[in-house]
C-alpha cells in the first residue's frame, strides 16, 4: 500500500496558522511518510522542512514584495522562489506516494499559488485548501463580515480594508476579486 504525503503550505512557521501547520507536520499517522511544511517567511520556531525567505536574496524578496502590495497579488508572484521549493521538494518525495497538499495561510509574496496547483496537477496530488480567512475568494478583504460588506457575493470593488493585512498600496481589489 502507498503512503500518503501531505504537504503544507504557510507563510508563517508561527501564531496561528503556523502552530496548527506545526502540529500537523509533527503528525504521526501510520499510514502517511512525514509531513513536509513549507514556509515563506523568515524562520521564527524552526520547525518548517523548507523556508523559502532563506532561499532566495534580499533583492529577490524586497522586489517580489513591492510587486505583492503594488498590484494586490499577494500569494500570486513569488513564482521563482516557490518553483525552487517545489523542486527541491520533489527530491524528498518518493514516487509511490500518494500525495496531499494542504494549502492555509499564502498571503506571501513569496508563493505563488498557481505554481503550487500546476505541481499538484502534474503529480495527481489531491488539494486541500484551510480558509483561515476570506482573501482567496474577495477581491482581498481577509474578514468581509467584521467589515459588515456583501460585495464579495458579486464583485469586490473598493476596499476599506487594503491597508489590511496583506497591505496593497495600489487598490487593484477588482482585477484580483
Amino acid at each position: 500500500m502507498n503512503k500518503k504525503r501531505v504537504i503544507i503550505f504557510n507563510s508563517f512557521d508561527y501564531g496561528s496558522t503556523g502552530v496548527l501547520c506545526n502540529y500537523l507536520s509533527q503528525a504521526n499517522i501510520p499510514t502517511y511518510n512525514k509531513p513536509l511544511f513549507i514556509c515563506s517567511n523568515s524562520p521564527k520556531t524552526h520547525q518548517a522542512d523548507y523556508y523559502l525567505y532563506e532561499n532566495t536574496s534580499k533583492f529577490y524578496r524586497k522586489f517580489q514584495s513591492i510587486i505583492a502590495k503594488r498590484f494586490n497579488k499577494y500569494g500570486f508572484v513569488g513564482k521563482k522562489a516557490t518553483k525552487k521549493a517545489l523542486k527541491n521538494i520533489n527530491k524528498m518525495v518518493l514516487p509511490e506516494d500518494d500525495l496531499i497538499i494542504s494549502i492555509h495561510q499564502i498571503e506571501s509574496s513569496l508563493f505563488c499559488l498557481s505554481e503550487i496547483i500546476r505541481f499538484a496537477k502534474n503529480k495527481k496530488a489531491r488539494i486541500f485548501i484551510t480558509l483561515h480567512d476570506c482573501w482567496l475568494f474577495t477581491g482581498k478583504c481577509p474578514y468581509f463580515d467584521i467589515a459588515g460588506c456583501k460585495k464579495w457575493m458579486s464583485e469586490c470593488d473598493i476596499c476599506n480594508y487594503k491597508n489590511d493585512f496583506p497591505i496593497t498600496s495600489k487598490s487593484n481589489i477588482k482585477k484580483s476579486y
